[in-house]
């Protein structure tokens, strides 16, 4: 049997979209300014799927933050979105961001979005219309083939069979999924094989919503990182109490920055107005001496430490340096003591720390 070719995903336009579906989707936008998530809540099934697909139809640089908004609650009852909402940490956010990058893609009746064994690097939507999924696999087929003889030889000679096996390609359906149902997420785990274990081929004229699977690793990833920064974080003395949506808030204004090995932060005479946080890397903080100028190192602080709050788990200390030159103080939990001067702070390995400026 011949394999059937797969469709391009570049092809966009979409003939289910007509005007009057575009213009009512537009109207419910307007709305859901005023109205929010509990417009997308009254109307019905079919007419969120015309509004997804009526934003899909626009490319992800074109689409407000208030249209992905509405896609993100649109797709909220979807398992895929269901069980991110159930294990991220930060759920809302993630599935913002995945609707940011989900596309839309039409095909029409009859044609193959992909085959068995193609590697699979797409997670689907069905926003409109079905597919049939199916298995295909060489099955043996018995073929019984007599022993032709002459007619004169029939009546009193036997029949000799002769079963032969043969193997034949069939197709197996395995479902057919109508709108609103995913398929792919599978081929997007890093643990199993990305290569597609069934075929999908249209059953009507379809449109999906599609989002590729490098976003989604990213984006997840990017998510998981920012749980465990964030889980350091909150762990601080300083912030304890804190509720975790405080703490998020200034997770998301901070900036990453790398610095190379043996650069200097800041010197003697500058004012640091930055808060950071150390991701990967060692760094050594010296001070002078006044009565002989000589350089002493006083602390090396490596990863998950802080500085512009420094951090020790062991003295339960923060260092705040103070927005005065050449100041440190150290804060304990029941005194406050002033320390000797600060000079220079060196970083002995390359160094990756999260900042937030102050000023």
């Amino acid at each position: 049997m011949k394999q059937k070719k797969q469709r391009n995903l570049e092809q966009k336009r979409n003939p289910l979209l007509n005007e009057a579906i575009r213009q009512k989707s537009y109207q419910y936008i307007s709305k859901f300014q005023q109205q929010g998530n509990a417009l997308v809540e009254r109307i019905s099934k079919q007419d969120q799927l015309d509004l997804m697909m009526t934003i899909l139809d626009k490319e992800c640089e074109e689409r407000s933050n208030l249209e992905v908004h509405i896609l993100t609650h649109i797709v909220s009852d979807i398992r895929f979105f269901r069980d991110i909402k159930s294990s991220a940490t930060d759920a809302d956010e993630t599935c913002f961001k995945l609707c940011k990058y989900m596309q839309g893609f039409f095909l029409s009746k009859d044609q193959v979005l992909f085959n068995q064994g193609d590697r699979g690097d797409t997670f689907w939507i069905i926003i409109k219309g079905e597919v049939r999924i199916y298995k295909s696999s060489y099955q043996k087929v018995e073929e019984q083939q007599s022993n032709d003889q002459e007619n004169s030889q029939k009546q009193a000679g036997k029949q000799q069979e002769n079963a032969n096996e043969e193997m034949q390609l069939q197709e197996i359906e395995l479902v057919r999924l109508g709108q609103g149902n995913c398929f792919g997420e599978f081929a997007l785990d890093p643990n199993k094989s990305n290569r597609r274990q069934a075929s999908v081929q249209t059953t009507v004229d379809t449109f999906f919503g599609f989002i590729k699977g490098d976003k989604i690793i990213d984006i997840l990833e990017k998510i998981k990182n920012s749980a465990s920064f964030i889980e350091s974080f909150s762990k601080m003395s300083i912030l304890s109490g804190y509720p975790y949506e405080v703490i998020k808030q200034f997770y998301d204004i901070s900036d990453e920055q790398k610095v190379e090995k043996n650069s200097i932060i800041y010197d003697v005479g500058d004012i640091p107005d930055n808060f950071y946080f150390i991701k990967e890397g060692e760094f050594s903080i010296y001070i002078e001496k006044s009565f002989n100028n000589q350089f002493k190192e006083v602390k090396k602080q490596s990863q998950s430490k802080f500085f512009h709050f420094f951090f020790s788990k062991n003295q339960d200390k923060v260092c705040l340096i103070k927005n005065v030159l050449n100041k440190v103080t150290l804060i304990d939990k029941n005194n406050f003591t002033q320390s000797q001067n600060l000079n220079i702070l060196v970083q002995k390995k390359q160094l990756t720390f999260k900042s937030q400026n102050f000023l």
